[in-house]
């Protein structure tokens, strides 16, 4: 497909709902809810590959990476190896999974998240930061429950594909 094709949403709508993600990552939501805090950058990553494989993929998680790394002040780079293994992994899988139903779409990502908190985890055990906390590990299951949510939400933003 060409750039200039009309099946292309404007870059404004995917940089847009990446910065809105930011948002909703950094956000303080006290001790106990802090556990069941979704991934909002990778769901949205993961959005973007499975309906935009074309324009979005490793690099565009790399960047997400990047700018997470940034809001985090932790070490650079950790996020953004992460979502670029998440970003490529989703790439791969996004034209099987499109056609799945949301449950098993669900699930998938929660295995996709649960990747990317584990090489999350794997660099801070080999920078000395471990953080082995099981609020970790609630994360993939808490964003397996937004990814519908995630879904009706940016659905809009790219009509030309539906949803199971």
């Amino acid at each position: 497909m060409l750039l200039g094709s009309s099946n292309y949403r404007p870059l404004w709508i995917v940089v847009g709902s990446f910065l809105i993600a930011g948002c909703l990552n950094i956000l303080p939501m006290g001790i106990m809810a802090g556990y069941f805090q979704p991934d909002w950058v990778v769901l949205v990553l993961i959005y973007w590959c499975f309906w935009e494989p074309e324009r979005i993929g490793a690099g565009a998680g790399w960047c997400a990476g990047i700018f997470l790394d940034m809001l985090d002040y932790g070490t650079f780079g950790k996020h953004a190896l992460a979502k670029l293994v998440c970003g490529f992994l989703a790439n791969r899988i996004s034209l099987r999974l499109r056609s799945y139903p949301v449950w098993q779409q669900s699930a998938a990502v929660g295995v996709l998240i649960a990747i990317d908190t584990l090489i999350v985890a794997i660099v801070q055990l080999f920078l000395d930061e471990p953080n082995l906390s099981i609020g970790r590990w609630c994360t993939p299951l808490a964003s397996m429950v937004m990814w519908p949510v995630v879904l009706i939400m940016l659905k809009p933003a790219f009509p030309r594909h539906g949803f199971r």
